[in-house]
């Protein structure tokens, strides 16, 4: 079956040296727009908050949505917010009825400015998931409910720019616990790996849901890692934490910390980490659920635990958004350890974020 062998395609708004732009939000990203089109000598007339909190931002006027004229709002309107709280279907919306019409959407954004802005989660200009179209459709054929198939058809159309309605759905089961992942077990205790274990949150998220026999908690950052220490005691449950990353090799990697949950490596980061195989950090032990939310380097980690895989088979809950290519690479990776996984893939936040890919006996 080839679900995404004949996906439309769509003209897209490119912005152009010839007239200004406008740009909805101020935050991180809306700012990297801004400082992309100036690379591309497009000039940003001024940014738009609903309730303007300064005068300038970046050199730049801030305006509210009363503040233009009706011939201003012909202007492109860039999108410049991207979060998993905010859906794009409802900012189109707010920007709609202020008067403005040429409304522009990160992922067209991306398109054209990619280069300039980086990796920024799942978004990539349309030609890389045209070119993996072969791929999404086998693992479209390897997802084990409908639900789980609707899920991938609707997601890639949104990041096609081909359903913007998607922007603001998402699945009602609680994210990483719920009965795919825990029905196995039903009232047995588990052994618990998580990579990513943040502040303990998705740890203490399990512990009232399901018992929990032991816990393996890795989190690099090393800000984190003090709150996850803190937390953990101040409810005296019992866990192993270390301040380590999961990955092939053991190496020391630079990091981008002080990002709360969203720190990940970066070439320029200012802290240090380590890296370790999950191989080797759980030499003699077992474990039956592993969860991974490690903004990126999750395919690194699968490499660094193929023992324990193909030994164990524990359920797995693995983050499937931070790269684009982990629509498709992850699964594929999963598929072909011979465990006989069965995936399914839910989404817990708007935008297409925090889409999780269970792979459960």
């Amino acid at each position: 079956m080839s679900v995404f062998s004949n996906l439309p395609e769509r003209e897209r708004f490119v912005c152009s040296k010839r007239e200004p732009v406008l740009i909805f939000g101020t935050g991180s990203f809306g700012r990297s727009v801004a400082r992309a089109c100036a690379v591309s000598g497009i000039e940003v007339k001024a940014f738009i908050q609903t309730t303007p909190t300064a005068h300038t931002v970046d050199g730049i006027a801030v305006r509210s949505w009363a503040d233009f004229s009706e011939g201003e709002k012909d202007l492109p309107l860039l999108i410049g917010i991207f979060n998993r709280d905010t859906p794009f279907d409802g900012l189109v919306a707010l920007a709609s009825s202020a008067g403005f019409h040429r409304i522009v959407l990160p992922y067209d954004i991306y398109a054209q400015f990619g280069t300039e802005l980086g990796w920024r989660y799942w978004l990539s200009g349309p030609d890389l998931l045209q070119a993996h179209v072969n791929e999404l459709n086998d693992i479209y054929e390897l997802l084990a409910d409908e639900e789980s198939k609707n899920c991938l058809e609707q997601l890639v159309k949104f990041r096609l720019g081909l359903n913007l309605s998607y922007s603001s759905f998402a699945h009602r089961e609680q994210q990483y616990f719920n009965s795919i992942s825990l029905s196995r077990f039903k009232n047995s205790a588990i052994r618990y790996v998580d990579a990513g274990a943040y502040n303990g949150d998705s740890f203490l998220s399990l512990r009232e849901v399901h018992e929990v026999s032991a816990a393996y908690l890795f989190e690099p950052d090393p800000r984190n890692f003090a709150a996850l220490v803190s937390n953990l005691q101040s409810v005296g449950y019992p866990a192993l934490c270390l301040p380590v990353g999961l990955a092939k090799h053991h190496e020391l990697l630079r990091f981008k910390g002080s990002l709360g949950e969203a720190g990940h490596l970066d070439p320029q980061g200012e802290d240090g980490i380590m890296t370790a195989p999950l191989d080797d950090l759980l030499q003699g032990k077992s474990v039956d659920f592993i969860k991974l939310d490690i903004e990126g380097a999750e395919l690194d980690a699968f490499l660094g635990m193929k023992r324990v895989l193909s030994t164990q088979a524990p359920n797995i809950a693995v983050s499937s958004y931070h790269r684009p290519q982990d629509l498709w690479a992850l699964l594929k990776f999963l598929s072909g350890r011979g465990l006989d996984f069965r995936f399914y893939f839910r989404q817990h936040a708007f935008n297409s974020f925090d889409l999780v890919l269970y792979a459960v006996k």
